[in-house]
């Protein structure tokens, strides 16, 4: 298949602070895969901190997240076949304290 879709990851630190570390766990959805070179390069470029993946999910730290700051990246997913999946749900939270996470809800996609 080979398809390619967009992915824009859009975060914002809700409070007057600055966050050292922010986790941000991207939920991969069954049947499409990250690619990997894009992931090294925004880590190279200083995008983000650094990532990795654990099973259906990408965590990915970026370093002192500011509330004056947002950030935004984009990245790529290839389809393996022709599919329509849901999401899996994507946190971010402070690597300081990790309770206090916020959650966004899973999307369909389609290809």
């Amino acid at each position: 298949m080979g398809e390619t879709i967009n992915a824009t990851v859009d975060v914002m630190l809700n409070r007057p602070d600055t966050v050292k570390v922010a986790v941000l766990e991207l939920g991969l959805p069954p049947g499409l895969e990250p690619i990997e070179s894009e992931w090294q390069d925004l880590a190279k470029g200083g995008v983000i901190a650094r990532y990795r993946r654990d099973g259906e999910r990408m965590l990915v730290h970026m370093a002192d997240l500011a509330a004056d700051t947002p950030r935004r990246f984009t990245y790529h997913l290839r389809a393996r076949f022709p599919l329509s999946v849901w999401t899996l749900p994507t946190r971010v939270y402070d690597a300081a304290n990790p309770r206090q996470a916020t959650v966004r809800e899973p999307v369909e996609i389609t290809v």
